[in-house]
């Protein structure tokens, strides 16, 4: 069944926390983050249920009833992606948001390219990506464009299986088995190639994140084509070590990106096929 389409009452009906974020973000500050857990607990407890609350990026966002969205709330989550949004994108840019879920960096991305600009959102799971509409319909009331796309992105068109998992940021990823039938979504899937040629796409791509637990290699055989082209600046994605990882890094080099990796909190040149932990991959493309 289709997500409900969002109506403006839906949005301007929630509570509004602002100053929660900010308050939750001094006391983080001052015990480096620990506590973290506690606060998430607090907060569900006392001011749970859906909210609309200020990001760092000064944009608004819709947050489910979930306290492991707790981190998108202070704004703490990920800061270092949230840190190449703010230096990469400029208003009028193009930006490709892959396992977007509510829309939190999408936002972000939306924020930044302005009025002018336009951020495509992919995520494959309903619930969540209802979710995203929402966050969707919340930036086009503030002049932003996020066009929300339900599928998921992979090396083919056709079909993938989303399985579930306890929270929708452990969700996985992978081609239609028959055997799996409990706690799994059938959703479409396209390549990034079958996109931009679709959309006819002619603008540079500022900055394309990649998300999508472990299937980052199937998206990235599916858009090789584009980041040989050029057409991508900036390309941000995280990556499992293994032979997964060994093939992400031989292909971008093949399209001759400059790559750089997340390690104990700083860009470094390490490579990509040797990471000992999942983590973010910055590349840059001539």
């Amino acid at each position: 069944m289709p997500p409900q389409a969002i109506q403006p009452s839906d949005i301007d009906s929630l509570p509004r926390h602002r100053l929660l974020p900010r308050i939750y973000r001094s006391v983080l500050s001052l015990t480096r983050k620990h506590g973290l857990f506690t606060l998430a607990r607090f907060h569900d407890r006392f001011f749970g249920g859906e909210q609309c609350v200020d990001i760092p990026s000064g944009a608004r966002l819709v947050i489910p009833d979930d306290p492991h969205y707790f981190g998108f709330l202070t704004g703490l989550h990920e800061t270092h992606v949230a840190e190449v949004i703010r230096r990469v994108v400029k208003p009028g840019d193009v930006c490709i948001d892959v396992g977007a879920n509510i829309g939190y960096f999408s936002m972000m991305m939306a924020k930044h390219a302005g009025p002018s600009g336009k951020t495509f959102a992919f995520e494959p799971v309903p619930d969540t990506f209802e979710a995203l509409q929402k966050n969707a319909f919340l930036a086009g009331m503030d002049g932003l464009c996020i066009e929300p796309r339900h599928a998921g992105v992979s090396d083919q068109i056709g079909v993938l299986v989303i399985v579930r998992r306890e929270h929708s940021t452990l969700n996985e990823v992978r081609a239609v088995d028959d055997r799996l039938d409990a706690g799994v979504d059938r959703v479409k899937s396209l390549t990034l190639e079958s996109f931009v040629k679709g959309e006819a796409l002619s603008q540079p791509i500022a900055l394309l994140k990649i998300d999508v637990e472990g299937h980052e290699l199937a998206v990235i055989r599916g858009g090789v084509s584009v980041l040989r082209s050029g057409q991508v600046r900036q390309l941000i994605l995280e990556v499992t070590p293994g032979e997964d990882a060994v093939q992400i890094d031989r292909i971008l080099s093949e399209c001759g990106a400059s790559t750089s990796c997340w390690v104990n909190g700083d860009w470094r040149s390490t490579v990509i096929g040797g990471l000992s932990n999942r983590t973010d991959i910055l590349a840059k493309f001539p």
